[in-house]
């Protein structure tokens, strides 16, 4: 019998619609290219914690299992006591938003119906396609544990469609239609974490599938897998046979990367995914047809490089075992890099998208594949819509193309059996910073320094180390160092060794004494894993605590405890979660927990150990040993290396280890093949005369030692690095880590080789590496006009990619920082001196702080010197102090005073600065939050907000601050005290390079105070000489500084530092010595000048030389960025070092002080570089750039092209007055913005085009402003064919009705390609059905070029119109049952009442009829004949079907009026299903508080209203140490009388008499005194209040007999801020809370008290989500059912919510029932009912009084005690039993299942007695209940309409 029931949800609606939707069928005989889906969803275990003390107490056989994110997230609003896990502003980790990232319907549909929904759609349509799905065990368990504690709208069963489709639903050949295939259960990249986790994990995702709330018995092994990141390596696929997969996805473009002739660029060696390019040694596949294609990814700079259709054919991939020569391989399909980025990003791609119909005549007899993977539960992008998963069904029906699931294809289109082919290492491409990196470098990278933590690096280390630079002097934005360096990204693999080597050995030692512990006996077991002796896969997914005094029978053994916790250590996330505050540290976590159980059984079976060292997979440095690079690992920058490389690996033993060397051994030729077996063994004449063996192809192995590097000072993070991610891994602190082993390799040179590494352990344990190959380049190089080429004659020889190696001895330094204080404070200068060994003195001048009288320099030494002598010497004075020979002094910092001695320790002495701000709008208080500079990292900043400034006149606030000595400027920000920022006008922080007074008028930043009332300028001093002077010791000089001038007045007097006060000075100093003038102009204006004397003393003096700026233009970045980088690094000085560099805009702002910077701009603009030398000297030097957007428009016509160049400014406005410079890419160069050229030949040419401002190059370095296009351009020697478009008009010449589909047909158009109508169509040939004359165009466009566009008009008849009837009959038809379902043996009931002849909306006042019919229609109601097909006639019925049925029911109007016809009798359907008698599950009991600590009489009160039942419970009995208490509602309140341990104890007893308990242990301790402290507290409220209100609690009414020293105010266990009485909190987001205060006396006696405040939503308003911006409606549904109606006691009717939201008041007897029934709600439902007519004495803004409970059913509103709400299952109908007369309202407050809001919904009830009813009858004459305030109920298509709209809306927020 059909079912057509139907559910008013929006995604059910949304997938309707998607299924329904038309896909044409394909003719599969025609089809040439195939195409398939594959689609990966993954949430990783964000936080897999578990508590390891709690092992020791679980009873054996309980459960062991770390947090799955429904657990994290209660973890998160309430930590154990024992939790040390916290970020650094104190909230617990994980960070994590579960909620935003559960909630999105992105995770909702593809974790439930969207697959299942795709398969069944897609099968009708296209019987071969497959819908292959990674549902990662991570993801199923997560979900799992959210439905099981009834959170974000994950319900019980939420797997049900992936049931009832896999292995239901078939392709053709008896495949699955919807197939999970194999996944690493945690999300872990196979190639990165070694083949023993890789295969735990793979095993774990089968058990997972297994469950019975997923997969269950459904549950079949598939031959298919899907790499985590599209990861894939050959080292993985012994591992994947193991398990029986027969075929993995991965990368096209790494099939094409391993081809020979894959294109190399000179001049941009990254041009392809911004990585590497192939290192020569992965070039084993060749491919003779076919072409090259480069395809710019959508929204990004990486370029996807393919040959096709190589790239898009499957092949066989393969394995060596380097041992044994077995090899192992599998069917290698291509995914399709291009389309699956362009599909997740826009919800499409085709096969034309990477242009494979271009190569079908190249395919021969194989069959291109047209793959598309990509993510299907993203929440950015389209990747995450029901949309893009169903698009694979548009795709199919593409001319052209078959939907064909992988495991069809391979059955279709077997691979031959000698197509065997090499696939590079490698991920998918995507935006991150290393897109298919053979490397892996967006998991891990080498350890090193990025660029811009040298100078934290140095200091730290004592050291002078300098970033490598490349060939254009360009230093490395990441420098790789053996010895040093450190990553947090790459110590997790350390990490990771010593975790997995204990866990190996636990695995071994096990075995080896259990030779008969578990092997597969049932089919479902070998679904799961492999034949033989192995650890209990279910054990190790699912472990339980066994009995260790009995060999751990019954439950987990210590190595299965290990890799259950090991094997969710290490997720891909860490990656890029880390990005995201604090997921790098969960390795760690997990590490740490697996050593729980396996260190300490291993220990203590340490002789049994027959492991060998746990060895990472090697690495090697650089990637391209003797050619170019520029991956992560050099920061991007393109590198051209020499020789040398390193080989390393992470190792660790249980035993220890002995040894580990490299062995490496040359090829004879510089090639391998994809299927040559000698390079992949380590000793090939163990094979000589089999298949494929040249035993000569290989040279011998020559071993290397290797270095140790001890990681363990390390372990948890270096000194250097202070950003969030590295401190962070202080607060999970590692255990145990591996060590690096590494070696120097510089013996090999334009050669291919091989290696691995050998690690033995203190027993004799060996373990080898798998074989890798390298090709060692030239390591020199010959400069070309299109860059750098290798050439091992080159002379220049190649960059060395390592500092801190043997070829750059280690120099460290150390620092001693002097103050020194004269006696004399007139004394302008003062100099220190410095010497340490066998050097000569060195000087330099000190600095002067502020007006302290201190002067302040460090210096430094070589650490190998004991100390560094040193002394002080006033500016002119003859002698220095504390001597002249001075005083040994080691690092530190140290004080003297003029006379004195030196001392350890600086003094105490600060820097005052005033600061004055004006916000640009006015404010009450303004704070500003700062940090002295410099400082580390994110380090030294005040407490936000900060502190708050004094209010000031004219809208200024002004404020003192006070820093150490040692500090040079500030960064700051201000905010108005309350959370609104006021930033910079570039929206970063300000920084302030100097210590003095300043203010900042809106964004201005300006010196000085603004109060300054005069304008008057300062003189300009003007000294000749004007720079540094030297005088041989005896002469004399003259000081001239009369050319001093004042703009607005005159020059009054002179003083210079010696005293004299005249314009010129003559003087004859004995020393060097530096003269100060101090010029006032009449006004009082100051300024000063200084010039130095330096006096000859035997040995001419050596003058400071002026530093030399020099800019170099770095590469232009995207307009999005409208940036590009200018790099000073170059400049340097000749007698000493750069100190300083300052960059200014063309308006002479500082724009940065650090050596490179990224500079904004528009256009032509001017930048200005001074650098200051160590000395005080100073260059600058400027540099004119462009920044804008080059764009290449091209035309071809035959041989002849036109080009026009344009530069486009950020609005794409073109620049004008810029010079072309055109290569033509045929030797051609010419000049102009437009040109014309016509080539000789045919063919593809490289045309580039410099726009660039006129200049003239005069030096080397010098730099015309420009930018640059390529474009390659394809011409031939045909002229470009005429293009013409033509229409075919299906009407032409005659009037159609209004509606008729026409065709118009442009096929006939002469040479088009492509077709773009006004209708927005871009087929040949449209259909149009226009209601007025419309005209129609369509431009064509030819496949060379051209265009023409052809018009025409359809014409249409006049439309006359009909008029439309006055009314229209709608059928309402509601049940007191969910979605008309029952179980079997219950009944339904249908009301069909609200059913009515109505005016038709279409019925306007443009026809003159409508209103009169109206108006009558309202003053004369029409009656109905109801006539359903169980031949009753009431207008409601009451059914008990044993099976799915549907009902009818014909509604006819009576006709009583002759003056309007009434609408004719309609039918409608209403269906019932009936699904099996639910099992009646226990109840769960839970109490709260469940561990609590009091004293003698103070009460405390427990809360049962979290327990639940399915059906509902029926009762709660409370018993404190056995003895039953007489409460008997959700709430007991217990006060005890002595002191001791007690038992509260829960009982819960569902409606079936089933019970359970929940414990709370109470301690009790003995009163210390009398004291009377009762907690408690008022607020401005009520209990349910809307969204956005701010409430104020007040503890004013707390009362105690002791002073109160302390509030605490808790919301939801987590503190609150304010440390008073009273407490503010603005309610934002609808939920319930809880609001706990905890007072303490100053006796120290505590009491709390707690209240629960609902924020919950009207159904009649919207709310706007605070994080996303979505407006989003509640959308409550729910039925009531009420006796008593009118009076009759035995009358019974059924209401729906839409009903009760638009008014109805329910009029019943008195002693009657209202019962009502959730019909969308998630988890608990809670009701209030509130008395309306009396007040609430506790809270005057409630209209009615809030009645309690002391049953389930009765409201009491004269009750003092009792509950102030009941609260049910959501599938629990609540029944109330209203016992007085009064007006009520029952609140309904619960979560729906559409908006995911809290809401709450009013149900009006007036309850009378019968003597009341008889004298006011208010019923009408049919029955109905009088609604006295209007309104009505919606029938089901208006709701289904709602719902639709309201899922659209969302649909279409959540896709801006």
């Amino acid at each position: 019998m059909t079912n057509l029931n139907l559910k008013f949800s929006t995604l059910s609606l949304a997938i309707g619609l998607a299924i329904s939707a038309p896909l044409a069928l394909v003719n599969t005989a025609e089809a040439t290219i195939a195409a398939s889906h594959v689609y990966h969803n993954h949430m990783p275990n964000f936080w897999p914690y578990y508590d390891t003390s709690s092992y020791a107490t679980t009873p054996n056989g309980g459960a062991i299992r770390y947090t799955y994110d429904g657990q994290v997230l209660k973890l998160k609003l309430d930590p154990p006591a024992n939790y040390t896990y916290f970020l650094t502003d104190g909230s617990p980790m994980p960070h994590d938003d579960l909620v935003t990232y559960y909630s999105h319907h992105a995770k909702q549909g593809a974790y439930g119906a969207w697959p299942a929904a795709t398969a069944r759609a897609n099968n009708g349509k296209h019987p071969l396609s497959q819908t292959q799905v990674t549902m990662s065990a991570a993801v199923i368990n997560n979900v799992q544990s959210f439905a099981e504690l009834g959170l974000l709208n994950f319900g019980l069963g939420w797997a049900n469609d992936w049931k009832s489709t896999v292995g239901t639903v078939k392709t053709t050949n008896g495949f699955n239609a919807l197939e999970p295939i194999h996944f690493t259960g945690h999300h872990s990249m196979g190639p990165l974490v070694g083949p023993q986790y890789f295969l735990k994990d793979l095993i774990y995702q089968n058990v997972t599938l297994q469950q019975d709330y997923f997969l269950g018995d459904k549950f079949k092994s598939s031959k298919g897998f899907f790499p985590t990141e599209l990861g894939f390596s050959e080292r993985l696929i012994p591992t994947l046979k193991k398990l029986g997969v027969e075929w993995s996805v991965m990368g096209n473009n790494h099939f094409s990367r391993a081809l020979r002739d894959y294109p190399f660029s000179v001049s941009d060696p990254a041009f392809d995914t911004v990585i590497s390019p192939p290192n020569r040694a992965d070039l084993q596949n060749t491919s003779e047809v076919g072409d090259w294609v480069t395809i710019n990814m959508a929204h990004e700079k990486q370029n996807v490089v393919n040959k096709f259709p190589f790239a898009a054919i499957p092949h066989w991939v393969q394995y060596v075992n380097p041992e044994t020569g077995e090899v192992s391989k599998l069917a290698g399909i291509p995914v399709d890099q291009n389309g699956s980025w362009l599909e997740g990003w826009e919800g499409a791609a085709t096969p034309a998208t990477s242009k494979l119909f271009d190569f079908e005549e190249f395919a021969g007899d194989r069959t291109m594949y047209f793959v598309i993977a990509h993510d299907g539960d993203n929440s950015q992008g389209r990747a995450g819509s029901l949309d893009t998963w169903m698009n694979s069904g548009n795709e199919y029906a593409t001319e052209g193309v078959v939907g064909m699931g992988i495991q069809e294809y391979l059955k279709a289109h077997p691979i031959p059996a000698d197509d065997i082919q090499h696939v590079q290492d490698g991920s998918w491409i995507d935006t991150r910073d290393s897109s298919s990196d053979p490397t892996w470098y967006h998991w891990h990278i080498p350890m090193g320094v990025w660029k811009g933590q040298f100078a934290d690096f140095n200091e730290a280390m004592g050291t002078e180390f300098e970033n490598p630079t490349n060939f254009e002097g360009l230093p490395f934005g990441h420098a790789v160092s053996m010895e040093y360096g450190y990553h947090y990204l790459e110590r997790n693999f350390a990490l990771l060794q010593a975790a997995i080597n204990y866990a190996e050995t636990a695995e071994q030692i096990w075995l080896d004494a259990h030779p008969n512990y578990w092997s597969p006996k049932t089919e479902a077991e070998r679904q799961v894993t492999y034949e033989g002796n192995q650890l209990n896969p279910y054990m190790m997914s699912y472990p339980v605590k066994g009995d260790e005094a009995n060999d751990y029978k019954g439950g987990a053994n210590p190595a299965e405890l290990g890799w259950y916790f090991l094997i969710s250590s290490i997720d891909s996330g860490f990656g890029y979660y880390d990005e995201n505050t604090d997921d790098n540290v969960k390795p760690t976590l997990g590490f740490n927990q697996s050593l729980f159980f396996t260190q300490p059984y291993v220990e203590k079976n340490l002789a049994k150990d027959k492991t060998g060292p746990s060895m990472w997979w090697v690495q090697r440095y650089p990637y391209n040993p003797g050619s170019a690079n520029a991956s992560k690992a050099e920061g991007w920058t393109v590198a051209h290396a020499d020789n040398e490389f390193a080989i390393y690996t992470y190792a660790y033993d249980v035993s220890g280890i002995k040894d580990v060397k490299v062995m490496v051994r040359p090829h004879k030729d510089k090639r391998m093949s994809a299927t040559d077996i000698a390079p992949r063994v380590y000793d090939p004449k163990k094979f000589a005369g089999q298949p494929n063996v040249d035993v000569d192809q290989v040279g011998e192995w020559k071993a290397y030692a290797t270095k140790k590097r001890d990681l363990t000072p390390n372990i948890d993070g270096v000194d250097w690095q202070t950003f969030d991610a590295a401190k962070l891994q202080k607060v999970v602190k590692a255990q145990k880590i591996g060590d690096t082993y590494y070696a120097y390799i510089s013996d090999y040179r334009d050669q291919l080789v091989d290696y691995y590494m050998e690690a033995t352990d203190n027993l004799g344990n060996v373990t080898k590496s798998e074989i890798q190959s390298v090709y060692v380049g030239a390591g020199r190089y010959k400069k070309t006009a299109e860059g750098y080429v290798e050439d091992v004659e080159g002379d220049v020889e190649g960059t060395h990619m390592f500092f801190t190696d043997s070829n750059n001895p280690i120099v460290r330094y150390k620092n001693v920082t002097v103050y020194a204080k004269p006696k004399d404070t007139a004394v302008g200068s003062v100099f220190i001196d410095s010497k340490y060994g066998e050097n000569t003195w060195s000087h330099a001048s000190m600095s002067k702080i502020g007006d302290t009288g201190y002067f302040k320099q460090t210096v430094k030494y070589q650490d190998d010197a004991d100390c560094a002598d040193i002394r002080i010497r006033n500016n002119g004075a003859t002698g220095a102090y504390p001597s002249d020979a001075g005083q040994c002094l080691t690092e530190g910092e140290y004080t003297i005073t003029e006379g004195g001695v030196f001392t350890k320790g600086r003094p105490d002495i600060k820097l005052g600065t005033a600061v004055y701000f004006k916000p640009t709008t006015t404010q009450a208080k303004v704070c500003m939050h700062y940090r002295a500079l410099p400082a580390k990292g994110n380090t030294g900043w005040t407490t936000a907000p900060g502190v708050e400034m004094t209010k000031g006149p004219d809208g200024w606030f002004s404020t003192e601050i006070l820093v150490d000595s040692s500090k040079t400027g500030f960064e700051y920000l201000f905010n108005d005290c309350a959370g609104n920022w006021f930033r910079s006008s570039t929206g970063n922080n300000f920084v302030r390079n100097e210590i003095s007074d300043f203010n900042v008028n809106g964004t201005s930043v300006n010196n000085g105070s603004p109060f300054t009332t005069s304008t008057n300028k300062a003189p300009v001093v003007k000294l000749n000489p004007s720079s540094a002077v030297t005088i041989k010791k005896g002469a004399s000089i003259v000081l001239d500084a009369s050319g001093s001038t004042d703009a607005d007045g005159s020059i009054k007097s002179f003083l210079w530092s010696n005293g004299e006060t005249t314009s010129k000075i003559t003087v004859s100093p004995s020393v060097t010595t530096v003269y100060e003038v101090v010029v006032t102009d009449n006004e009082g204006a100051k300024s000063s000048g200084k010039i130095t004397v330096n006096v000859e003393d035997g040995v001419k003096p050596v003058e400071n030389k002026a530093p030399l700026a020099i800019i170099d233009v770095l590469e232009t970045m995207s307009l999005e960025g409208n940036a590009i980088g200018l790099d000073g690094s170059r400049s340097y000085d000749p007698d000493g070092s750069i100190a300083a560099y300052e960059w200014k805009d063309a308006q002479g702002k500082v724009v940065s002080t650090t050596k490179s910077t990224n500079v904004s701009g528009d256009g032509l603009t001017t930048y200005t570089l001074t650098v200051t030398d160590n000395k005080g000297a100073t260059a600058s030097t400027s540099q004119e750039v462009l920044i804008a957007k080059p764009v290449i428009d091209a035309t071809v016509n035959g041989l002849t092209v036109t080009l026009k160049g344009q530069a486009l400014l950020a609005d794409n406005t073109p620049m004008s007055g810029l010079e072309y410079v055109w290569k033509l890419g045929d030797g051609t160069t010419v000049t102009g913005a437009q040109v014309t050229h016509t080539y000789k030949a045919a063919g593809t040419y490289d045309v580039s085009v410099v726009i660039k401002k006129s200049c003239s190059l005069t030096a080397p370095d010098s730099y015309c402003p420009n930018v640059l296009a390529n474009k390659d351009l394809v011409v031939n020697d045909e002229p470009l064919p005429v293009v013409k478009a033509l229409i075919t008009n299906g009407a032409q010449g005659q009037e159609v009705e209004p509606g008729t589909k026409v065709e118009l047909d442009a096929s006939a158009s002469q040479n088009a390609a492509k077709y773009a109508w006004t209708t927005g169509e871009t087929t040949a040939k449209i259909t149009v059905a226009p209601a007025v004359d419309t005209k129609y165009c369509v431009t064509v466009t030819g496949a060379k070029g051209g265009s023409d566009t052809a018009c025409t008009v359809v014409n249409v008849k006049e439309d006359l119109g009909v008029k439309p009837e006055p009314f229209i009959l709608k059928a309402n038809v509601v049940s007191n049952r969910f979605e008309n379902r029952i179980e079997e043996g219950q009944s339904i009931t249908f009301n069909a009442s609200g059913s009515a002849v109505v005016a038709n909306p279409a019925c306007t006042s443009e026809y003159a009829y409508c209103a009169p019919a109206h108006a009558w229609l309202a003053s004369n109601p029409v009656s109905l004949e109801y006539k359903w097909s169980t031949g009753e006639t009431t207008n409601s019925i009451t059914v008990n079907p044993d099976e799915n049925t549907s009902y009818e029911l014909e509604l006819t109007p009576v006709v009583t009026s002759s003056e309007y016809k009434l609408p004719q009798a309609i039918k409608t359907v209403v269906n019932v299903e009936v699904v099996p008698a639910e099992v009646d599950a226990k109840p769960i009991a839970i109490v709260t508080p469940n561990n609590i600590t009091t004293t003698v009489g103070q009460s405390k009160v427990f809360y049962g209203a979290e327990s639940s039942d399915d059906k509902g419970i029926a009762s709660y009995r409370w018993t404190v140490d056995g003895v039953v208490q007489a409460e008997t509602t959700n709430k007991f309140t217990y006060t005890p009388t002595e002191e001791g341990t007690h038992k509260v104890v829960l009982t819960v007893t569902d409606t079936a008499g089933q019970t359970s308990d929940a414990v709370a242990q109470v301690t009790v301790k003995a009163k210390e005194d009398n004291s009377k402290l009762n907690a408690d507290f008022k607020y401005n409220g009520s209990l349910i209040i809307s969204p956005d209100t701010k409430l104020t609690f007040d503890a004013g009414v707390t009362t105690s007999d002791k002073k109160i020293v302390s509030y605490l105010w808790f919301v939801n266990n987590k503190p609150q801020t304010s440390g008073g009485a009273s407490l503010s909190v603005d309610f934002s987001v609808p939920g319930t809370y809880a609001v706990k205060l905890q007072v303490k006396d100053s006796a120290g006696n505590i009491s709390e008290k707690v209240g629960e405040i609902v924020v919950a939503m009207s159904p009649e308003k919207e709310y706007v989500d605070k994080v996303t911006g979505e407006t989003i409606k509640v959308q409550p549904s729910f039925s009531v059912t009420a006796n008593g109606i009118s009076g009759d006691l035995n009358l019974e009717k059924l209401f729906n919510s839409a009903e009760i939201l638009l008014g109805k008041v329910l009029d019943i007897v008195k002693s009657s029932h209202v019962q009502v029934t959730p019909q969308n709600y998630t988890a608990m439902v809670k009701y209030y009912v509130y008395k309306t007519e009396c007040s609430d004495t506790t809270n005057a803004n409630v209209s009615g009084k809030l009645c309690r409970f002391n049953d389930n059913t009765t409201p009491d509103c004269n009750a003092t005690t009792g509950a102030d709400y009941v609260s049910f299952d959501a599938n629990v109908t609540a029944n109330f039993n209203f016992a007085r007369s009064g007006n009520y309202e029952i609140k309904v407050v619960g979560t729906d299942k559409e908006s995911g809001l809290t809401s709450v919904s009013t149900i009006p009830v007036t309850v009378k007695s019968l003597k009341d009813i008889a004298s006011n009858d208010t019923t009408t004459p049919g029955g109905q209940v009088t609604n006295p305030n209007g309104g009505g109920a919606f029938d089901p298509l208006s709701l289904l309409m709602l719902g639709g709209l309201a899922a659209f809306m969302r649909r279409r927020k959540a896709q801006k």
